[in-house]
């Protein structure tokens, strides 16, 4: 999907080997005549959309919260029912200014670091072939 002035755009593409995608990864791949960039996709901490707590592995189906917490304003209702569409607060890091799901939230950032350092292989520009070195 396209907006007017859109320059960039990303998609995902799932590759049937790791040597597929770690040939995507190192040599770029064409769409439409041009080479692009490849990189492995990051996986995102799991959020509940409940209480949008993040890291622990709950989701809003098993959540224990006694009411449900919107993701933009914080106010007591769900997201999508939102009637403050111009405020925003976060429940992670307890601050104005943006949402829960805020890719540029300092909570968020270190939550997903300490889902890297869990992951070897998450810090990884490839993925690990037991057979290829330049993987390792």
């Amino acid at each position: 999907k396209r907006t007017v002035g859109q320059r960039y755009a990303h998609m995902k593409i799932k590759f049937d080997d790791w040597a597929q995608a770690n040939k995507a990864i190192r040599d770029g791949i064409f769409v439409q005549g041009k080479i692009v960039s490849v990189r492995k996709d990051e996986r995102d901490p799991p959020m509940c959309y409940r209480c949008h707590n993040v890291g622990d592995g709950h989701f809003a189906a098993s959540c224990m919260a006694e009411v449900e917490l919107c993701g933009h304003c914080g106010a007591e209702h769900w997201s999508r029912e939102c009637p403050n569409p111009g405020v925003q607060w976060c429940h992670m890091c307890k601050k104005a200014g943006h949402g829960a799901g805020d890719r540029t939230c300092e909570s968020r950032m270190q939550m997903l670091e300490m889902i890297r350092r869990a992951d070897p292989e998450a810090g990884q520009r490839y993925f690990v072939e037991r057979d290829n070195p330049e993987t390792w």
